[in-house]
């Protein structure tokens, strides 16, 4: 484990060992993606991006929209780390 305070991993589904005395464990729903949407995730938390960046990369460590689009599946993340945007056959909801 290893680290202090929110974790950005989070676990999927499934059964883990993990002791209620020491970790706090908040339960949030998958998000789900229905065919024919995709999804606009915004990190919220991170390094500021360079000068002049307007989208950044899903790996790296700054803040801001992330360039690559999620397509319809189920997504698992911090939302202290990252919000959402459901787009609708080209509308936003």
């Amino acid at each position: 484990m290893g680290q202090k305070g929110p974790r950005l991993k989070v676990l999927e589904s499934g059964h883990y060992p993990i002791n209620s005395q020491y970790l706090e464990v908040k339960l949030q729903p998958a998000i789900q993606i229905p065919e024919g949407n995709i999804g606009i995730m915004t990190r919220k938390i991170s390094d500021e991006p360079p000068i002049g960046t307007v989208l950044v990369n899903k790996e790296s460590q700054y803040r801001g929209i992330v360039r690559e689009i999620l397509n319809p599946g189920t997504y698992y993340f911090n939302p202290k780390f990252d919000s959402l945007e459901l787009w609708i056959n080209n509308s936003s909801i």
